[in-house]
């Protein structure tokens, strides 16, 4: 089976599981991927909270939520620290 691992560090395991597989959909974009996960996730990324990397590589600056992902990758969402 074909399948994304997806991480949600800081505030955002606190909407997920640390850890999840997802199963992986050809030609399935991270809006694709994000559609799949928790409301609050994706809000976050809508709203540009959350630093989006796949494979090492952060994409959220690059391509945004248009961004092709591949069967087998690891997608990391990792919430911008924010102070006051």
């Amino acid at each position: 089976m074909e399948l994304l691992r997806v991480r949600a560090l800081g505030v955002a395991r606190s909407f997920m599981e640390e850890k999840r597989e997802v199963p992986y959909a050809r030609r399935m974009t991270l809006k694709d991927l994000l559609a799949l996960l928790p409301e609050e996730i994706k809000g976050m990324a809508e709203r540009r909270e959350l630093a989006v990397i796949v494979n090492g590589t952060e994409v959220t600056s690059t391509g945004g939520l248009e961004v092709e992902l591949e069967d087998g990758e690891e997608v990391v969402l990792l919430p911008y620290a924010h102070g006051g």
